[in-house]
Parts: structure tokens; sequence; C-alpha cells
């Protein structure tokens, strides 16, 4: 994976909006617009500042190899067939659907608790 589309998938995956990233980076907006456009790319002191901000190894920022971001987990695309990836990426969405379901499961129950609690 190209390392524009490194930070898009760090900056999202982080619910960050390009101007909030750059203000916490210290660097311009503009710039770092770019180096998501892939139109320019950070200096080794800015790509320190992104695995720091990011809590990631700077290695990862360089590494070119071709690789996705899915749901936490990187997946090789290019050392793996297809039904490989798909089903790397459908246990990783089951796994991430269940967790989600059983936390709301659990939050609609203390409403209910809650509403109960209320009405007597």
């Amino acid at each position: 994976m190209k390392l524009d589309s490194k930070l898009i998938n760090l900056r999202k995956k982080n619910r960050f909006s390009q101007m909030e990233t750059a203000k916490r980076l210290n660097v311009s907006q503009s710039a770092y617009f770019k180096w998501e456009k892939g139109s320019s790319k950070p200096n080794t002191k800015n790509l320190q500042k992104i695995a720091v901000f990011y809590n990631i190894d700077i290695s990862i920022l360089l590494d070119n190899s071709r690789k996705i971001l899915f749901l936490d987990e990187e997946i090789d695309v290019e050392n793996n067939t297809a039904p490989v990836i798909y089903t790397q990426i459908s246990k990783n969405f089951i796994e991430t659907l269940l967790q989600n379901q059983a936390n709301i499961t659990r939050v609609l129950e203390m409403y209910l608790r809650l509403f109960e609690k209320l009405n007597k």
C-alpha cells in the first residue's frame, strides 16, 4: 500500500479530519492534503511525527508492499489469493459485527432496566 493510502486509512480509522490531523502534526493543511493526494511526501521529521501521532512504527509508513488495512488488521494482498483475502476479511467483519451486537444488546438491556425502574 502506498504512503498516501496509508495516511488516509490511518486518519479515517482514527476519525480525524484532514484539518485536525494537519494541526496536530503542526503542518499546513495544504501540505498534509498533498501527502494524502500523493503529490508530495512528508520529510523524515514529519514521518516521525506521523508515526508518533498514530503510535505506529515508522517502518509501517515506509513499507510499500501491497497490504490493506481492514478492521485494524493488515492483509497482504500480494501474497494471498482472492479466496484467502475474502476469508480473512469476512472473518474480521463477522467478529467485529458480533462484538458490536453484544455491546448494543448490553446497552439496550441497561436502558430497559432503567426504564423499568423509572416507571415503578
